[in-house]
């Protein structure tokens, strides 16, 4: 199976951009996303700073979650590959499933404490 998509590793931004919004970029920096940003002066008075505070971290869990959508797709590829191979008989250990592991451990940790 060949990536249809801009191949990974994908990032987000630290922070957002008055520019562009809040980016997802490929390697290289091809732009892949951009999270919709607006500074709080925008929200005045209308929303407390714990509530844009709350949609700022949203705003950057989602564009974690974007920015881990290729290694999502590896992680499931693989997995099924494993799945379909002999070595995931008596659910073992070999095969490559340590493998797996650490990608599902290095995606999680990518996308936030909270995961």
């Amino acid at each position: 199976m060949s990536a249809k998509h801009t191949p990974g590793p994908w990032m987000v931004a630290a922070g957002p951009s008055s520019i562009v919004g809040w980016p997802v970029v490929g390697s290289g920096g091809r732009a892949i996303a951009s999270l919709t940003w607006w500074p709080r002066e925008h929200f005045q008075p209308a929303v407390t700073d714990e509530a844009y505070d709350a949609l700022v971290a949203e705003i950057g869990a989602n564009g974690r979650l974007i920015a881990a959508a290729p290694n999502m797709a590896g992680l499931i590829a693989r997995l099924l590959e494993w799945e379909d191979s002999d070595a995931s008989i008596g659910m073992n250990r070999s095969g490559g499933f340590d493998a797996l592991i650490t990608d599902a451990r290095a995606i999680s940790k990518a996308l936030g404490p909270d995961q």
